[in-house]
């Protein structure tokens, strides 16, 4: 993987430390023939806006030897290219293709991680993440840090009807005790989902979904998602 693991480790960290300023977003495109891309970006720029966060990121990344004092500036890649090669009926160029790309701008005051799964057919999605969480780093990341069961990350498109599972909080975090400490830490945190689907939406059965054409919208409470108070499971029927 080329990106440093030092990096890793501190936006990790930082997921369960400062989740409050961030925001999450997922975005997944399907193309005609049922293949795509699916995306989950994290973005702490809020954290990045605030003087006493900054100082304190800066000041580890620069600890750790992540970047030095008066470059505080990073746009890297990360290839999943030491993963096994995945079995018969996915997506073969699946882990040459799929990456996490990290921007870091003290002077723009940015802090986004985006993770880029192609797909073939939506149950390779799954098994990205599924086989990702045989790998510590690459796992927790794309597991948005532990706190959802790669169950979130379950999608299934038959015809014209797209059919996803809610998104439920990792068995080991609800057990864990410091689960509720966890929680005082998501604030407003938001987590954004947008569907583009390949003809116009006819309806769906996914909870508060703003539908214009032939795309699908749906923002939530963070804390409200993990708690169960909201679910993102559902259906979405297209035309072609």
């Amino acid at each position: 993987m080329l990106l440093k693991n030092s990096l890793l480790v501190l936006l990790t960290t930082t997921l369960f430390t400062l989740t409050s300023c961030l925001d999450i977003v997922e975005d997944l495109l399907i193309k005609d023939d049922g293949s795509g891309t699916y995306t989950l970006t994290m973005d702490f720029g809020r954290m990045m806006s605030d003087p006493f966060m900054r100082e304190m990121m800066m000041s580890t990344l620069a600890e750790e030897g992540s970047l030095t004092a008066g470059d505080m500036e990073m746009d890297t890649t990360m290839y999943f290219d030491n993963m096994p090669a995945p079995p018969a009926g996915v997506y073969a160029n699946i882990w040459k293709e799929a990456n996490m790309h990290v921007t870091l701008s003290e002077k723009d005051s940015k802090l986004q991680s985006r993770i880029t799964i192609p797909f073939a057919q939506m149950s390779d999605i799954a098994y990205a993440f599924d086989a990702m969480g045989t790998d510590e780093d690459a796992g927790t990341m794309l597991s948005g840090g532990g706190i959802f069961s790669e169950a979130g990350f379950d999608f299934s498109l038959n015809g014209t009807e797209l059919q996803r599972n809610r998104f439920q909080m990792s068995e080991e975090l609800m057990d864990d005790e410091e689960a509720e400490f966890i929680k005082l830490f998501i604030g407003d945190a938001t987590f954004t989902t947008y569907y583009h689907l390949p003809g116009k939406v006819k309806s769906t059965s996914i909870a508060d979904a703003v539908v214009e054409g032939n795309e699908v919208t749906v923002i939530y409470n963070l804390l409200d998602l993990m708690e169960g108070n909201s679910s993102n499971g559902g259906s979405i029927k297209f035309r072609k």
